[in-house]
């Protein structure tokens, strides 16, 4: 079988957009506190946006990001092997991360969650049609598989800003 290299998907390319942008994260919430029913003192302020991003940030988000960004690592190390085999599986646990990823708690930002909602449907799709295609040693697969790859890495990238000029802003 001759070399897939050009058909293959652009794993690498996500593992150097994940890297590059620190640690961004995706879901966890920072929930308002209701006012208590008879209370005589005033409820808490709700969190500002740059509160909800940051606990965002500090907590579940911020794990999933460095777990994408590991598993983001393995598909790309097994893609740079060679060896379809081990590319097929770590495309494999690559889609069934961002399963459970898909599942946790939104982005506090509207924007941010929306960006990072289509890299991560693209991502998955990517990753799956990777698995597919490494199993079948088809052409026309993985490299269906690298352009769902890429735009959810252009996804990615924009989540990612929009995340760091959150932070940014909320000092």
């Amino acid at each position: 079988m001759k070399p897939l290299s050009r058909a293959l998907p652009t794993i690498a390319l996500l593992a150097v957009a994940v890297a590059a942008c620190g640690s961004s994260a995706h879901h966890g919430t920072a929930a308002a506190t209701a006012p208590a029913v008879g209370a005589s003192s005033p409820a808490p302020a709700a969190p500002v946006p740059g509160q909800r991003i940051n606990a965002w940030y500090g907590g579940a988000g911020g794990h999933d990001f460095k777990k994408i960004a590991s598993q983001a690592g393995l598909a790309s190390k097994a893609y740079r092997s060679g060896g379809m085999a081990a590319m097929g599986r770590a495309c494999g646990r690559f889609a069934a991360f961002i399963s459970s990823v898909q599942q946790a708690p939104p982005i506090p930002d509207a924007k941010a969650e929306r960006y990072y909602s289509l890299a991560l449907t693209n991502w998955e799709t990517g990753a799956v049609d990777c698995q597919a295609g490494a199993t079948a040693a088809d052409a026309a697969l993985l490299k269906t598989s690298g352009e769902h790859t890429n735009t959810g890495t252009g996804y990615f990238q924009k989540a990612s800003a929009r995340i760091v000029t959150l932070l940014r802003a909320a000092g």
